[in-house]
């Protein structure tokens, strides 16, 4: 048990610091256990694919609230961060993705709106403030790490008419494969 644990860690650096992509298929929990120090620390993985969306409401850069339960499907949830490369890389591609009339939303969940304005002047992109969320503007409600359990950013998470979670994506993607993930599960 001690190997695998070690082997799960390994890998969620490995994700984090290259990049890598995680693919989460299934809707099955896993549970990790850590027995060292004081007693017996227990954390409970659940992927969201199948599940309705969390409940989850957060100001927008316009400063209206925003509740993904009301928000209508179908629509792509992009969970980021500034400093993130991977993220930066990612950024541009969701921004053209957005530009084709997809529905998505993005949540920054450490960044500043100066600092979100800044990095889409940078990349020389129109932000729509409506459908961009900040945890640090709305601290009392950034819960986005909790609510939806995450391992690493930029997590897309791609959700039906229904709300309910079809696909999650971890790490880098490219062009080619948002595209496809669009086309499958937005349309």
């Amino acid at each position: 048990m001690k190997k695998i644990f070690l082997l799960l860690v390994a890998a969620l650096f490995l994700t984090c610091l290259c990049g890598c992509t995680i693919y989460v298929k299934t809707d099955t929990a896993a549970s990790l256990t850590n027995t060292e120090g004081d007693g017996e620390i227990e954390r409970q993985t659940e992927t969201l694919v199948g599940d309705i969306v969390p409940e989850f409401q957060m100001l927008n850069l316009d400063s209206n609230t925003v509740d993904l339960r009301k928000t209508k499907g179908p629509y792509l949830l992009f969970i980021t961060q500034i400093k993130c490369p991977t993220c930066e890389k990612v950024l541009p591609l969701i921004e053209n993705l957005k530009g084709d009339g997809e529905n998505i939303i993005s949540i920054y969940r450490k960044d500043s709106k100066r600092e979100i304005l800044e990095t889409y002047e940078k990349y020389e992109l129109n932000p729509d403030l409506s459908t961009i969320l900040s945890g640090i503007e709305d601290p009392e409600r950034n819960t986005v790490i909790e609510d939806f359990d995450l391992t690493s950013v930029p997590t897309l998470l791609f959700v039906d008419e229904s709300n309910i979670v079809q696909w999650i994506h971890q790490g880098d993607v490219t062009n080619a494969e948002l595209r496809d993930m669009a086309s499958q599960y937005m349309h």
